[in-house]
This record gives C-alpha cells, sequence and structure tokens, in this order.
C-alpha cells in the first residue's frame, strides 16, 4: 500500500523530488536492491547536484560489492563537493583494500579530511587507522584504533585492526587480548 501510495503522489506531482527519495528510500528498506540504484541513478539524471542521492547510490553501490561503480560515484561526489566526508571516508577505504599498488597517500589523504570533519567518529577513526596500518605507521595505526574503541569497544572489526597494529609493533601479548575480545 505504501508503495501505491508513493507512485500515486508521483504521479500527481512529478516534480517533486522528496517523493522520489520516499521512494528509493521504501526500495531500500525492503530490499529491492536494483529498484533502489535505478531509482537514485534517475534522481541524479533528474538532478545532478543532489548529493544525498548520490551518497545513497555509492552507499548501496558499495554495500552491494559493487565497488568499481561505488568508486565512479565517490568521485562524482567529490567531483562536486571535496570536503564530502562520507565519500572521503568510504573512498579512502576502499583504496587502503586495493590488491594492486593502492594509492595509499591518496587514502591518507581522503581519510584525514574526513577525520578533520568529524573527530569522534569511530568509524571514520577506523579508515584512517587502517590507511596508516597499510602504510606501514603502526603508532599511529594505534592511536585511532585507541579513539575509536572509546566509542565502540566491543566493534569486532576494530579491535582486530587494534590487534593488528599492536602484532606489527612487536606486542603480540597486548594483541592477544584485542583478538579475544
Amino acid at each position: 500500500e505504501a508503495l501505491e501510495a508513493i507512485k500515486l503522489a508521483i504521479r500527481q506531482d512529478s516534480k517533486r523530488m522528496d517523493l522520489y527519495h520516499y521512494l528509493a528510500s521504501f526500495y531500500v528498506r525492503n530490499h529491492m536492491t536494483s529498484q533502489a540504484l535505478k531509482e537514485y541513478e534517475d534522481i541524479l539524471n533528474k538532478k545532478p547536484d543532489d548529493l544525498k542521492a548520490a551518497t545513497l547510490l555509492a552507499l548501496i553501490h558499495h554495500d552491494a560489492g559493487h565497488i568499481e561503480n561505488a568508486v565512479k560515484v565517490y568521485n562524482y561526489i567529490l567531483n562536486r563537493d571535496p570536503d564530502h566526508a562520507i565519500a572521503s571516508n568510504n573512498l579512502a577505504w576502499i583504496i587502503a583494500n586495493e590488491t594492486k599498488r593502492p594509492d595509499l597517500d591518496r587514502a591518507l589523504q581522503l581519510a584525514s579530511k574526513a577525520k578533520d570533519q568529524f573527530p569522534d567518529n569511530p568509524r571514520i577513526a577506523d579508515t584512517l587507522g587502517y590507511v596508516y596500518l597499510k602504510k606501514g605507521l603502526y603508532a599511529n595505526a594505534q592511536a585511532q584504533f585507541s579513539s575509536a574503541l572509546e566509542h565502540t569497544p566491543n566493534d569486532p572489526m576494530i579491535n582486530y585492526h587494534m590487534a593488528l597494529a599492536l602484532a606489527q609493533q612487536g606486542r603480540q601479548k597486548d594483541a592477544v587480548g584485542f583478538l579475544k575480545k
């Protein structure tokens, strides 16, 4: 019924972009990924500067494992708003996880930019720490993971990352505690 109501509202006033966002959001909530992707792409085609739609499109691609598409959309967002924290953080994470010669300097720049905007966000601290870890800057990585764990002490991924940073510094006994956690 909700879907039909949204579609009816769009037919009655097709210029209201918020209705298209409601439709795309409905698709996301109901795990209708292909429909959500299409709807957000349509929104961007109608309104190219709608960074909310672009962000959601990128996140859906990212979550669905469509990494190349996510990268394209994150870059699209950053071309329009170089300080966009979500795009910066998530693109940094993707770059840091590339298997063939990741551009860790770019990942560091992006993650640092996101961290500057949201210094207390544990996800952003984890991303920055992970980039430091990949660059071999283990003490810097440890500091970021410590910051993230202050806010989310039981997050398994952040605890794992902390264990990696400690192990790389020769602190295996300390690392074990984070692995167990």
